[in-house]
């Protein structure tokens, strides 16, 4: 069976890059659809859509409360600036997942483009204490991990382990660059040096999450709290929304 999330991103990288095509998916390529498809293909070098049932975002027909939120948030961006601090931008090949810098800055929001070896780096400067302070407060929260002891096949607590040092080291990061958020993009530069970071982006994504310290300073300069005022307002706002 073909996957679906590949053809999606091919689709989504012509349309930025402004490269006419057509395409088509199917589990199997039997069905009376998608031969059909390809036979128009073939005859005119086009294969049509139904579209039918796209139409613009009505602003009038959403939530007013969430028009006012939206706006609110917009506005505020706009007046103080938000830096995205990004992993190795592109490094999985998602040229369509990019947003142009010329697009992006107009919103206000900017991006600080982060090394993932500087990550690696830093994951080295954790200590193996601090990692499991960050273990111990997500035990004590009750997140429970089905362990075991085949790395390749099985998540172990010694790839949990890693994961710990990978949270405080990009938070530290994140602290370095004044970023308002950060993200992650493991494949392909990480994946060869570390276990996934799936832990540590969730750890990122939830407001609650471990506390950090300073490199220099240990305990006495926590990072956690670190965002700026708009981001803490937002993620009140949005919240109860998600």
């Amino acid at each position: 069976m073909a996957w679906l999330g590949g053809l999606l991103n091919l689709n989504g990288s012509l349309i930025k890059a402004g490269v006419p095509f057509s395409s088509i998916w199917s589990e199997d390529f039997s069905d009376t659809y998608a031969n059909e498809a390809i036979a128009a293909w073939v005859a005119t070098g086009n294969i049509h859509h139904d579209l039918s049932h796209v139409r613009d975002l009505s602003l009038e027909e959403l939530p007013q409360d969430a028009v006012a939120t939206g706006r609110k948030l917009a506005a505020e961006l706009k007046k103080r600036k938000t830096i995205l601090g990004v992993f190795d931008e592109g490094c999985m090949g998602m040229y369509n997942a990019i947003i142009d810098d010329e697009l992006l800055n107009s919103t206000g929001i900017f991006k600080e483009r982060l090394s993932q070896s500087a990550l690696v780096a830093a994951m080295r400067r954790v200590s193996d204490a601090e990692a499991r302070e960050v273990r111990r407060w997500l035990d004590g929260k009750g997140l429970q991990f089905e362990t075991g002891s085949d790395e390749a096949t099985q998540l172990t607590d010694a790839q949990i382990h890693e994961q710990c040092k990978m949270y405080v080291a990009s938070v530290r990061i994140a602290h370095a660059f004044g970023c308002d958020a950060i993200g992650i993009q493991y494949q392909q530069g990480l994946k060869d040096m570390v276990p996934a970071s799936d832990l540590v982006e969730g750890l990122l994504n939830n407001a609650e999450r471990p506390p950090a310290y300073d490199e220099q300073t240990g305990k006495g300069s926590m990072l956690m709290g670190h965002f700026p005022t708009s981001m803490r307002w937002m993620k009140e706002q949005v919240s109860t929304r998600w």
